[in-house]
């Protein structure tokens, strides 16, 4: 079935004009990039999603080790942890998105950044 697919897209796109395609679609993500970096409230969202994830996921990378070699904790643990961890993620992926599709996204967001800063301490600059 893919190959079909595959041989039924690859005859649609030698119909092309190949000498403007990359134009339009340069142009077209131009004009997306400048359309996300206008609004003022996306690009501080993302920063704060950016350094949160960052901050989550040295976290993720570097806790099993302290575990293990300074607290005295088994591979085994963490590794069941991490796999919990993982599955809590898989699953509440559709849960959140329903609820984003029943009360909207600001709401969510907004709950999710307070909590968030609630959770993780802010860094001491001393």
């Amino acid at each position: 079935m893919s190959l079909i697919v595959a041989f039924g897209c690859s005859q649609r796109r030698k119909s092309f004009d190949k000498a403007k395609q990359p134009e339009k679609a340069y142009s077209k993500f131009i004009s997306g990039i400048k359309e996300v970096i206008s609004d003022r409230r996306v690009v501080i969202t993302c920063m704060h999603g950016g350094i949160t994830k960052h901050d989550c996921w040295s976290l993720g990378a570097f806790l099993p080790i302290y575990a293990v070699t300074v607290a005295g904790s088994t591979n085994s643990r963490q590794g069941f942890s991490g796999a919990i961890l993982g599955v809590f993620t898989i699953l509440s992926k559709p849960v959140m998105g329903k609820t984003s599709d029943r009360y909207g996204r600001k709401p969510l967001i907004t709950m999710g950044l307070i909590l968030m800063r609630l959770i993780v301490p802010a860094p001491s600059p001393f």
